[in-house]
């Protein structure tokens, strides 16, 4: 997102950036979010002043898998693998 106005005071509260979701039964621990300002990463629990053209991101983190992703038949790794799912 891009500041049109400003300056703004935004709260940027985001979960899971410092330790991902479990995985359950064998599956993959989930990915991690991210709170950037200007390409930077930020403090996901801090109050900023954002002015006019800086640039937010928020990455939102990915829940943990279930299963043991070796279990399952071939055709559908692959395709988990296509997706980005698994590495």
């Amino acid at each position: 997102m891009e500041i049109t106005t400003g300056p703004v005071s935004a709260a940027l509260v985001a979960e899971r950036t410092k330790f991902a979701a479990p995985g359950l039964g064998g599956g993959a621990d989930g990915g991690l979010g991210d709170v950037q300002i200007n390409g930077v990463s930020v403090d996901n629990r801090q109050d900023y002043i954002l002015r006019r053209e800086d640039r937010v991101l928020l990455r939102l983190p990915g829940g943990g898998g279930y299963g043991d992703p070796s279990r399952r038949p071939e055709p559908q790794r692959d395709k988990d693998r296509a997706m980005g799912y698994t590495r």
